[in-house]
């Protein structure tokens, strides 16, 4: 997108059949906290952002602080790429607007699993980095299946979420610019499979147009407006807003809770003969 822009890239991977590295200008084959590496790239590049959240967020720092335009900050990958940090972040929203994580429990150490409410109970145990696309999680029903899906883990960090009976899902994509404008596009509703992303479709067909613009104007007040993680990068945000329970009509955002389930400060990729332009609004 950048090059069809008129702009050169420069691209940090370390893997050496990057497929953004095969086609950019320049190719930095190197970790991605590799000192050298970040000091090349910012005497070739203006401005640096991140195609995924899971590149660690003190390479952005130190790229920020050779005087390069960093986009998203690192204080916003931090949050998107670690799922503790992330719930306690969604968790701050829950008192003005009746949307926040489905009920959850951190677990760091042993002592913690003695602690599980039961209630919790059937639910998702996720890794807190590097699960993506059903990587990293495991549903168990009861603390014995929790235990033995924890050691399997390698008893890293993690969060047992309860696993919720919905009606449907949606994700809200918002832009902020570094002129501070602000758009958001339209509500997406999604159906996963095998704890993937299978389909979105846009409109959301279980969402009213109230409904909509309720979600719209929760993601640009506390995710863009009053939050100084996201600063004056452009940033998006991918907000997966869980709809309500089954059996309820479809009241939402009125009276029942409703939870959201991720952020993420990455460019998402339109398939299917959709012409996206998330990347060209990134630029």
């Amino acid at each position: 997108a950048a090059q069809a822009m008129g702009y050169k890239v420069c691209v940090l991977d370390p893997d050496p059949n990057s497929p953004a590295g095969a086609v950019a200008e320049k190719h930095i084959q190197a970790d991605y906290v590799d000192h050298q590496a970040l000091k090349e790239m910012a005497a070739c590049c203006s401005s640096v952002s991140t195609e995924f959240e899971n590149v660690p967020a003190q390479a952005l720092d130190e790229l920020e602080s050779m005087g390069v335009f960093v986009a998203p900050r690192s204080s916003c990958v931090s949050i998107a790429q670690n799922r503790i940090a992330e719930k306690k972040f969604l968790a701050t929203w829950k008192s003005e607007t009746n949307i926040g994580p489905a009920p959850y429990f951190v677990i760091e150490h042993d002592a913690d699993l003695a602690h599980v409410p039961i209630e919790l109970f059937p639910g998702i145990l996720k890794t807190a980095r590097m699960g993506y696309d059903g990587k990293g999680q495991a549903t168990v029903y009861n603390p014995e299946e929790l235990t033995t899906a924890w050691s399997q883990f390698g008893r890293v960090p993690c969060v047992l979420e309860k696993r919720m009976d919905l009606d449907f899902e949606v994700s809200a994509l918002v832009v902020r610019g570094y002129d501070d404008a602000v758009v958001a596009y339209p509500v997406s509703q999604n159906i996963h499979r095998d704890g993937i992303l299978h389909t979105s479709t846009v409109p959301a067909p279980s969402l009213k147009p109230a409904q909509q613009k309720k979600i719209i104007d929760v993601i640009k007040k506390y995710v863009t407006k009053n939050t100084k993680l996201v600063g004056y990068s452009s940033t998006f945000w991918n907000s997966n807003v869980f709809g309500v329970p089954k059996g309820t009509n479809n009241k939402v955002f009125e009276t029942i809770n409703n939870y959201i389930k991720t952020v993420s400060p990455d460019v998402k990729i339109a398939y299917g003969g959709v012409k996206s332009v998330e990347f060209e609004r990134m630029i």
